[in-house]
Protein backbone atom coordinates (compact mmCIF):
# COMPACT_ATOMS: atom_id res chain seq x y z
CA UNK A 1 0.00 0.00 0.00
CA UNK A 2 2.83 2.37 0.85
CA UNK A 3 4.60 1.46 -2.37
CA UNK A 4 1.42 2.25 -4.35
CA UNK A 5 1.19 5.66 -2.68
CA UNK A 6 4.83 6.41 -3.42
CA UNK A 7 4.45 5.34 -7.07
CA UNK A 8 1.39 7.55 -7.47
CA UNK A 9 3.19 10.54 -5.97
CA UNK A 10 6.27 9.84 -8.11
CA UNK A 11 4.16 9.76 -11.25
CA UNK A 12 2.75 13.18 -10.35
CA UNK A 13 6.23 14.58 -9.72
CA UNK A 14 7.57 13.14 -12.99
CA UNK A 15 5.38 15.36 -15.19
CA UNK A 16 7.92 18.15 -15.90
CA UNK A 17 10.67 15.70 -16.83
CA UNK A 18 8.42 13.75 -19.17
CA UNK A 19 6.99 16.91 -20.74
CA UNK A 20 10.35 18.56 -21.38
CA UNK A 21 12.55 15.58 -22.23
CA UNK A 22 10.38 13.06 -24.07
CA UNK A 23 6.97 14.69 -24.72
CA UNK A 24 5.33 11.36 -23.91
CA UNK A 25 8.08 9.23 -25.35
CA UNK A 26 8.14 7.09 -28.44
CA UNK A 27 4.58 5.88 -28.88
CA UNK A 28 3.51 6.97 -25.40
CA UNK A 29 6.04 4.74 -23.62
CA UNK A 30 6.78 7.30 -20.89
CA UNK A 31 3.25 8.66 -20.59
CA UNK A 32 2.00 8.73 -16.99
CA UNK A 33 -1.54 9.47 -15.84
CA UNK A 34 -1.14 13.18 -15.18
CA UNK A 35 0.63 13.71 -18.51
CA UNK A 36 -2.21 11.88 -20.23
CA UNK A 37 -4.70 14.19 -18.53
CA UNK A 38 -2.67 17.22 -19.62
CA UNK A 39 -2.60 16.06 -23.24
CA UNK A 40 -6.33 15.32 -23.27
CA UNK A 41 -7.11 18.72 -21.75
CA UNK A 42 -4.80 21.09 -23.58
CA UNK A 43 -4.08 19.32 -26.87
CA UNK A 44 -7.53 17.91 -27.60
CA UNK A 45 -9.67 20.33 -25.50
CA UNK A 46 -11.40 17.54 -23.57
CA UNK A 47 -11.78 19.72 -20.47
CA UNK A 48 -14.20 17.47 -18.61
CA UNK A 49 -12.16 14.35 -19.25
CA UNK A 50 -8.95 16.03 -18.10
CA UNK A 51 -10.57 17.35 -14.93
CA UNK A 52 -12.00 13.90 -14.21
CA UNK A 53 -8.51 12.40 -14.48
CA UNK A 54 -7.11 15.04 -12.13
CA UNK A 55 -9.95 14.50 -9.65
CA UNK A 56 -9.39 10.74 -9.65
CA UNK A 57 -5.66 11.25 -9.07
CA UNK A 58 -6.31 13.47 -6.05
CA UNK A 59 -8.96 11.08 -4.73
CA UNK A 60 -6.60 8.14 -5.21
CA UNK A 61 -3.81 9.79 -3.25
CA UNK A 62 -6.25 10.75 -0.50
CA UNK A 63 -7.81 7.28 -0.21
CA UNK A 64 -4.49 5.44 -0.23
CA UNK A 65 -3.00 7.78 2.36
CA UNK A 66 -6.14 7.41 4.49
CA UNK A 67 -5.86 3.62 4.34
CA UNK A 68 -2.20 3.77 5.31
CA UNK A 69 -2.88 6.04 8.27
CA UNK A 70 -5.75 3.80 9.44
CA UNK A 71 -3.51 0.74 9.21
CA UNK A 72 -1.09 2.28 11.70
CA UNK A 73 1.40 3.72 9.28
CA UNK A 74 0.52 7.31 10.14
CA UNK A 75 2.12 9.56 12.71
CA UNK A 76 0.81 9.34 16.25
CA UNK A 77 0.44 13.01 17.16
CA UNK A 78 -1.77 12.45 20.17
CA UNK A 79 0.81 10.59 22.31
Amino acid sequence: MVAALFRLIDSIKAFPLIYVLTDGGPGGATEVTNYYGFVQTFNFAYWGYGSAIATLLVAGVFIISLLISRAGGGLALDD
